[in-house]
């Protein structure tokens, strides 16, 4: 890269702190437990609300899918251009506004165009989160950082999709909208402050940029070309977010163990099955015996 190329890039205030990087972390598994709450009840709360049948739930899932997949993309050259915490707050007051207006809508349309834009707001958090955690860093510890940052989204999601039955059980329904914007609401709060802290840090920690993650010489040497690397990327997220998702409504949990707000009422049985006798999906126990993660009744086995 040429100097001139080299300056003209913008210079993003990286957490240099070891004790802000945890602020970091924090900040990435509230998010984390915010939309797992929202996005992953949301099918029940169509199911229930809107009468969404699977097929209804796996276009809306393909929809939302669709959607990340472009606005990611997106959001993340805007966040290189504006700021991580300029993006991170943007995406943070459309996620919130549009969770708490679509807790007050009954209209059905009103409600998807306020679930795409929260959605969409969700695509300018998880960009930032990760310039956050990784600007500035050496490649020997920007590895472990990224270690720390996914299993830190992935435990919260996870405690999240365990405790989000028992908390609409004990709060209502209008908790998976409640809860999530407290939670973005306080990722906003800490967003303000730890900006104010990045810039208060020396300027050297700060502004110089960061060495290249990957210099050419190694970058040859790899079978993998770094094009390649990024596209394959691009197909394998929006692939592997639409059946996620999709795979949440048929796998409700059970009420005993994970405490789901209802009882199935009427899961489509094929001929032969007992009807609302579905897959359960819990902390290893569900009608008929356990078999891992996903429990499945006697008759399908």
């Amino acid at each position: 890269m040429t100097a001139a190329a080299h300056s003209s890039r913008p210079a993003h205030r990286g957490v240099a702190s070891p004790g802000l990087k945890t602020v970091v972390f924090a900040m990435t598994g509230a998010n984390s437990m915010a939309t797992t709450y929202f996005f992953y009840y949301l099918y029940f709360y169509t199911q229930d609300q809107f009468r969404f049948g699977q097929l209804r739930n796996f276009e809306l899932a393909a929809l939302l899918g669709a959607v990340y997949a472009v606005f990611a993309f997106y959001a993340g050259r805007f966040a290189q251009r504006a700021g991580y915490f300029a993006s991170l707050r943007l995406g943070l007051g459309l996620m919130i506004a549009a969770i708490l207006l679509g807790s007050r809508t009954a209209a059905l349309w009103q409600a998807l165009a306020l679930i795409v834009a929260a959605n969409i707001g969700m695509c300018f958090t998880w960009p930032s989160l990760e310039g956050l955690v990784g600007e500035g860093e050496t490649r020997a510890r920007l590895r472990s950082l990224v270690g720390i940052y996914n299993t830190t989204w992935a435990v919260a999601g996870g405690l999240a999709y365990c405790t989000g039955g028992a908390m609409q059980k004990s709060w209502g329904r209008q908790s998976m909208f409640f809860v999530p914007a407290g939670l973005l609401f306080l990722e906003m709060i800490f967003s303000y402050w730890l900006e104010k802290q990045v810039n208060s840090q020396p300027s050297a920690a700060r502004d110089n940029p960061a060495p290249p993650v990957a210099p050419d010489a190694e970058r040859r040497a790899s079978p993998v070309s770094a094009r390649t690397f990024l596209r394959m990327a691009w197909l394998a997220n929006p692939l592997a977010t639409w059946p996620s998702r999709r795979l949440l409504p048929p796998f409700r949990p059970w009420p005993a163990v994970c405490s789901s707000v209802k009882r199935w009422r009427a899961w489509p049985a094929p001929s032969g099955f007992s009807p609302g006798r579905g897959p359960s999906c819990c902390c290893g126990y569900g009608r008929g015996g356990t078999t891992g993660f996903v429990s499945w009744p006697d008759r399908l086995r």
